[in-house]
């Protein structure tokens, strides 16, 4: 039996540093749904469900400081199995350049892999073999899994790390494992959260821009307007004298018929 969670993912662009302040613009609410099966949980900032919170041992102000120094919005845990799965959500330069990845050829992304990890999820010392990685297509994304070992809590163990990009926002879920290495059942559970994931908005890469330079057109003053305006005047004045000649016209000539 499984659980839909409905995490909300609000994108909002020109953070410092990404965009330059003449080009800030931002995108409506992007929605990822995934689900879990019933031996997950999924902890949030600012948690109000205080009986699941009681359920996991912990309090709202603690998963807070947990998401906080983990850099996360979100993580998943598996109590019977000891498992957690940290749901990363980046806006950055990097999510940018890669808005949809399906739109990115495989090699591509391997190719820019380390620079992804580090600069679009901030991920270091993270040590993975290229061979290792898996890119699955699916219908709204690919999803990149990459399985390799880190520094976790003072030593190195194994994580399991799978992306995708949308709507310009990178999406990340993080796995630390028991063992140096992952195995596959690690990989198999990264991916079967993957394989729930879907999008109920998906735009393409400048539809917003286009959005607010139409609105901004609309509220700029248009010369071109003023001067048929302008040129709307003059002709209708002059319309008025030449009438009024043709008025005046007939007038003068009985005066001097008589």
């Amino acid at each position: 039996m499984k659980r839909w969670i409905a995490a909300v993912l609000m994108v909002i662009t020109a953070l410092g540093g990404c965009f330059t302040a003449s080009a800030s613009y931002s995108v409506p609410e992007a929605y990822m749904g995934f689900s879990v099966t019933e031996d997950w949980y999924v902890l949030s900032k600012n948690m109000e469900d205080e009986e699941m919170l009681e359920a996991m041992g912990v309090t709202a102000e603690e998963v807070n400081e947990t998401l906080v120094k983990s850099d996360c919005e979100y993580f998943i845990i598996n109590p019977k199995e000891k498992s957690e799965i940290y749901v990363k959500v980046k806006k950055n330069a990097v999510s940018e350049e890669f808005y949809n990845i399906f739109e990115t050829e495989d090699e591509i992304l391997k190719a820019e892999l380390d620079r992804i990890l580090q600069d679009g999820f901030s991920v270091d010392q993270f040590h993975y073999l290229a061979d290792d990685v898996i890119i699955t297509p699916y219908a709204q994304m690919k999803f990149v899994t990459v399985p390799g070992t880190a520094q976790y809590d003072g030593k190195r163990s194994g994580m399991v790390l799978g992306f995708t990009f949308v709507n310009g926002s990178g999406i990340a879920f993080l796995m630390h494992t028991d063992t140096e290495t992952p195995v596959e059942s690690d990989i198999a559970t990264v991916q079967s959260i993957a394989d729930s994931v879907s999008f109920t908005v998906i735009k393409e890469k400048g539809e917003a821009q286009q959005t607010e330079e139409a609105k901004e057109a609309e509220k700029a003053p248009n010369p071109f307007g003023y001067i048929v305006g302008g040129l709307g005047a003059i002709a209708l004045a002059a319309l008025c004298l030449y009438l009024i000649k043709r008025i005046q016209k007939p007038d003068t000539n009985s005066e001097n018929g008589e």
